[in-house]
């Protein structure tokens, strides 16, 4: 049986400082991406699509921070699952559902300013 637990605090320190970065930096990505959606707005669709970098790079952090750390390493590496005071596993399920929600959304491509007109043939 292979011995699952962390014994040194300095991991357990830099893991706490990873995942604290890893969100913080979900979050200002998150921050720049909405800043730089509505700047450009009223913009052409390529300038606004451009705009979107940042949703996704936030999403894609926020991702890696909620699936991997909390799903799948605390979840099933250290089976946090079974525990009724440490488990988080129903909370990093709704983050990565709505980080998913979010960059399926973001990565749609808007239409062209053409789009909404009825052409006749």
């Amino acid at each position: 049986m292979i011995d699952r637990a962390i014994t040194d605090p300095a991991v357990w320190r830099l893991s706490y400082v990873v995942i604290i970065v890893g969100e913080a930096l979900t979050g200002l990505c998150f921050l720049a991406a909405a800043i730089a959606l509505l700047s450009q707005l009223r913009a052409p669709p390529a300038r606004f699509e451009r705009a979107k970098t940042w949703a996704v790079v936030g999403g894609a952090i926020g991702f890696l921070v909620w699936f991997v750390g909390f799903l799948v390493i605390g979840g099933e590496w250290f089976q946090m699952w079974q525990s009724p005071s440490w488990n988080g596993q129903q909370p990093a399920f709704r983050f990565v559902v709505i980080m998913l929600a979010v960059l399926i959304f973001i990565t749609q491509r808007e239409p062209d300013d053409t789009c909404g007109e009825i052409t006749r043939r």
